[in-house]
């Protein structure tokens, strides 16, 4: 039978929902993503503010060390030729038109090498002609702006001025020579107009002439009258043009007379000011800020992604493929005892609560499948494991569950340290059959109890990989609620991967300070390569501001402690365990 399809409601509100899921998702995506950018610039706010600091003071610094200059400038106002207007057809005058053209072309005149060189030949000062620059103000006004830098501001002014002067002069020799080339060159029309016009009258002339000598001849007159008209039709246009360019000539030349700026007149000549130009503290500061922001916000990112330690707990999720941070441990400030344990001796700080924590998520952890040896190491030594163990026994016990601290680092032990016991008998002394468990293994509290590591053998791993190491550990699992087994570092020795075997969860200690995210991979790839069941990760020194605890070391309220039932003996095992210390 075939399954029915859901109604067409039903469908559009899975797609609905979906639609939200996937919506809801990428949102979270963006905070994560947002959380994770502010993370990295709280973390090097003090990279960011040295960039800050370090290229302000260096633009501060070259803006200091800089001479002062100061800029002169003049306004000259420039008018197109008047011979552009003579000989100008219609798409030249559309050309003329184009102001833009016309005034980069000017610009270009003005800082020509030709204007140059007679600037340079009638200026006498200390600045070069070349420091003299040309631009147009505006597109609706025919000005060009002409402007020099220099230290002196007096000086500045004078090579300006003189360089106008020039230009201006140029450019008024420039235009008398273009007026006298053009009046040459419509004399030269009118005299070719007025060869033509009498080489048209030669017919009529000689007309006239053979009437002259025979007057009472109406043949020729009437042929004289004939040529008349067409010599007039040929002549007239002739003489037509000829008297417009002997007005244009007479213009020329009274324009040429009478021609004193070229074109180019100054509007505002150039003045010494005390304002330097260059350079301008506050606006490089201002530019240094920002370039020093960019920078550093650059440089924090940088120096973040080439971080290889494990600061947060987002960072633990992907450097160890989605394994949760059971706890995060806050660092605490100033120096601790040795055998200071926060759980016990300041169970009121940041540290403790964080502790009591981590003993939440592993009491929900062991819910669907009982744990009761739990191991504890971490990828390299010095990461916080000895004190993760010590801490988190201290509060199982106080949580009322019965416990026992085994120390299977029989290199460098230490366990022992932190509850005032000596380190033997112990560990290794009961697996060589030097001591009985009983008389190895010591109470420290009601409910928690230690077996110290013992005298250090020469092979290890070998030792731990024994079937008696097995029964002692099995031993304690049947006689406490959790045995808790103080383990080296995976990285360094094989005991870790061999007392896996024997645990029924393994937790993993990292330092945010310490540990590389390349370690903690190692780590968990050995772990996994074994089956190892890895419980989680717990990040230890952490800031105290990132804690998750809620100061209540800071909070002076009323504590409801649990009533304790009375002491119960422990009952004996197939290892007899003493009731107290040996």
């Amino acid at each position: 039978m075939l399954p029915q399809r859901p109604p067409a409601s039903a469908c559009t509100l899975l797609r609905v929902s979906r639609a939200a899921d996937d919506s809801l998702r990428d949102e979270r995506d963006d905070e994560i993503d947002l959380r994770h950018y502010l993370s990295v610039l709280r973390r090097r706010w003090k990279a960011v503010a040295a960039v800050i600091l370090i290229v302000v003071g260096t633009a501060g610094g070259l803006s200091a060390r800089q001479e002062k200059r100061f800029r002169a400038r003049s306004e000259v106002l420039v008018q197109p030729a008047s011979t552009e207007a003579l000989f100008s057809s219609g798409e030249s005058a559309r050309n003329a038109q184009d102001s833009e053209r016309r005034f980069n072309n000017e610009v270009r005149l003005l800082e020509s090498d030709p204007i140059r060189a007679l600037v340079e030949a009638e200026y006498d000062g200390p600045i070069p002609a070349s420091r003299v620059s040309a631009s147009v103000n505006s597109q609706t006004a025919d000005v060009i702006s002409v402007s020099a830098t220099w230290t002196d501001p007096a000086e500045a002014a004078r090579l300006v001025n003189t360089y106008v002067s020039v230009f201006i002069d140029a450019r008024r020799q420039q235009r008398v020579d273009a007026l006298l080339d053009a009046g040459a060159e419509i004399q030269t029309q009118i005299d070719q107009l007025s060869e033509e016009i009498v080489a048209a009258q030669v017919p009529l002339d000689q007309v006239e002439a053979a009437l002259a000598a025979d007057p009472t001849n109406e043949v020729l007159a009437a042929q004289r009258d004939d040529v008349a008209e067409r010599v007039d039709r040929t002549v007239t246009p002739l003489e037509s043009r000829r008297s417009f360019y002997q007005q244009q000539s007479g213009d020329l030349r009274l324009t040429a007379g009478t021609t004193s700026s070229g074109g180019a007149e100054v509007l505002s000549e150039a003045k010494p000011v005390d304002t330097p130009v260059s350079p301008k503290p506050l606006r490089d500061a201002g530019i240094g800020l920002l370039l020093g922001l960019a920078l550093g916000i650059g440089f924090a990112f940088l120096r973040d992604s080439l971080d290889e330690r494990i600061r947060t707990t987002s960072d633990v999720e992907r450097a160890s493929g989605g394994l949760h941070a059971l706890a995060s441990i806050p660092v605490r400030d100033g120096k601790v005892a040795p055998g200071f344990v926060a759980c016990r001796d300041d169970p009121r700080s940041q540290g403790a609560e964080a502790y009591r924590s981590l003993r939440t998520s592993v009491k929900f952890a062991s819910l669907d499948r009982p744990i009761k040896v739990l191991q504890v190491t971490s990828a390299s030594s010095g990461e916080g494991k000895t004190t993760t163990v010590a801490n988190l026994a201290v509060v199982l016990a106080q949580g009322g569950d019965r416990v026992a601290v085994l120390c299977c680092d029989l290199r460098r032990p230490a366990i022992h340290e932190r509850f005032g016991e000596p380190l033997v008998a112990g560990f290794t002394d009961v697996l060589v059959g030097d001591a009985s468990l009983s008389s190895a293994i010591r109470r420290v509290d009601p409910n928690l109890l230690i077996l110290p590591a013992g005298s250090r053998p020469p092979n290890p791993s070998e030792l731990l990989s024994t079937q008696r190491a097995s029964a002692v550990i099995s031993a304690l699992a049947e006689e406490f609620d959790v045995v808790l087994l103080d383990s080296t570092s995976v990285l360094a020795v094989t005991d870790a991967l061999v007392v896996s075997r024997l645990a029924d969860a393994t937790l993993v200690v990292i330092d945010s300070r310490t540990t590389k995210r390349n370690a903690l991979r190692r780590t968990l790839q050995m772990l996994h390569q074994i089956n190892a069941p890895v419980l989680g990760l717990v990040l230890n020194g952490t800031p105290p501001a990132d804690s998750d605890g809620y100061g209540y070391e800071k909070k002076r309220r009323r504590r409801f402690r649990r009533r304790r039932r009375p002491e119960e003996k422990v009952p004996e095992a197939r290892l007899p365990i003493p009731a107290g210390k040996p």
